[in-house]
């Protein structure tokens, strides 16, 4: 099995499927990820369409689900409802897809170091993951660093969901180097 994902682009879809072919990669669908392709349900249609229109196995494939504004351990109980539509809304469209997971960020503030913030950050995610799998059983969620400083947190929300084999971590290194502590 490959471990070579690239991103297809949908305007040049025969260089991304030769491309593919000739290092025999999968797909990581990105297209899904805004906020306003989430907006545009004939925009979704026509970009699913394409995709499943295509001459190649797409279960292996994965898709980047929304991030942008996504705080499933909000607070505010109205950013937490739209963070899980728009979360549903990637689960809902890969299923359509057929690919094999979902790959979301942690979303953490990463300079908010209060143990506060991060416990409850932990335990939030924990429990919305969890659903979250169980009602997806078929699709893989990987959760990705973005702008974490510190692999801690999610190291403890890995522990947590140990239990939980359809939720994974999604090393971003690009994201660690750039954003992490000293590599050294």
């Amino acid at each position: 099995m490959s471990k070579l994902y690239i991103i297809p682009d949908a305007i040049q879809i025969e260089d991304s499927l030769a491309l593919a072919e000739q290092y025999d990669a999968h797909f990581e669908y990105n297209d899904f990820y805004l906020p306003d392709v989430y907006n545009d349900a004939a925009r979704v249609n026509a970009l699913i369409d394409l995709y499943t229109a295509l001459p190649r196995d797409r279960s292996l494939d994965t898709l980047h689900g929304a991030f942008l504004d996504v705080t499933v351990h909000s607070s505010d109980v109205e950013i937490r409802a739209v963070s899980d539509k728009r979360i549903r809304q990637s689960m809902e469209i890969a299923k359509r897809l057929g690919v094999c997971a979902v790959i979301f960020h942690t979303n953490l503030i990463a300079n908010f170091k209060t143990q506060s913030y991060i416990d409850g950050w932990v335990s939030k995610n924990a429990a919305y993951w969890r659903t979250l799998s169980a009602e997806y059983p078929n699709i893989r969620i990987y959760i990705e660093n973005m702008f974490d400083i510190d692999p801690a947190p999610m190291k403890a929300l890995m522990e947590s969901l140990s239990d939980v084999p359809g939720v994974q971590v999604c090393l971003d290194f690009a994201h660690a180097a750039v954003f992490g502590k000293d590599m050294q």
